[in-house]
């Protein structure tokens, strides 16, 4: 009973919480080595749409982030263009095809966008553009559950949500979750996706170890060291493809994959263990 799961006596409807990931994959990037993750955000948000068939440029952004000598760099290119065709209700249809005029690189100083232009990096005079095109967008028919307090505006997540037409598949439940409720959500769930930018350590995997909940973590900070690939849950890159590429993996492999595992790792975390490190230090003092 040391061990026990409670999410075996609570009732989990099927499906009530999976993960619904609308993506492009495999972007083709022709003509240039990129050197960033860059995130497209190129649908207006003004409430609920039913297609899209243009890209608005005057409310629209692409921003990346990059890790340049060990720091981390935020900027934008500021021109861009192209034809997105895009209907919720029929995702596997959409197609996109978007350019980058590479000389609208906006980030850091003179120095550093001068830098960008040249053959180490964009060599934009013989590659002026990098053209996006989509292969696949797969509607996946599951859901995502956000749980537990926003620390910044959380306006541009639900006004994203609510013009991709996901509001249905995607659910946030921003409060406070106080502790006897946690289970009620952890349970709920397939999988703990924990898509960390920046972190050390996170208190969700030793939650995710109670409850026998395989997960996905980014590779920052030490998130990595308590979660082993590909047995306890999947470690990925944190950039957006690879993210979601790796839910997909999560649902393919099944939980069953990777609970045995959990239940072994699970073991490290218990008070029993603990106490016993505790004594062996104590011991060697």
């Amino acid at each position: 009973m040391a061990y026990l799961n409670e999410c075996r006596f609570l009732n989990k409807p099927a499906g009530q919480l999976k993960m619904q990931f609308l993506r492009l994959s495999s972007l083709k990037l022709r003509g240039i080595k990129t050197f960033a993750c860059i995130a497209l955000v190129l649908f207006s948000a003004q409430g609920l749409a039913v297609e899209f068939n243009a890209i608005d440029t005057a409310k629209s952004k692409i921003n990346f982030t990059s890790k340049l000598m060990g720091s981390t760099i935020n900027g934008s290119f500021d021109q861009f263009g192209g034809v997105v065709n895009f209907n919720p209700d029929n995702p596997e249809k959409a197609k996109a095809d978007i350019w980058i005029a590479l000389a609208s690189f906006n980030a850091g100083g003179d120095e550093l966008r001068d830098e960008a232009q040249g053959k180490e990096w964009f060599n934009s005079k013989i590659f002026p553009r990098a053209q996006f095109v989509s292969e696949t967008i797969k509607k996946l028919g599951i859901q995502l559950m956000v749980v537990g307090e926003f620390y910044e505006d959380a306006s541009g997540y639900h006004d994203l949500v609510n013009a991709l037409g996901l509001q249905d598949q995607i659910k946030f439940y921003s409060n406070y979750i106080p502790d006897g409720e946690v289970k009620n959500y952890v349970c709920s769930a397939d999988f703990i996706i924990q898509p960390y930018k920046n972190a050390t350590q996170s208190g969700v995997t030793p939650l995710a170890y109670h409850f026998e909940k395989p997960m996905l973590v980014t590779n920052v900070g030490g998130l990595a060291d308590t979660v082993p690939n590909l047995k306890t849950g999947i470690v990925v890159e944190p950039t957006t493809e690879a993210i979601a590429k790796g839910i997909e993996t999560l649902y393919e492999m099944g939980e069953n994959h990777f609970i045995p595992n959990i239940i072994e790792e699970k073991k490290k975390y218990s008070w029993s263990q603990m106490t016993e490190k505790f004594l062996a230090l104590y011991q060697q003092l």
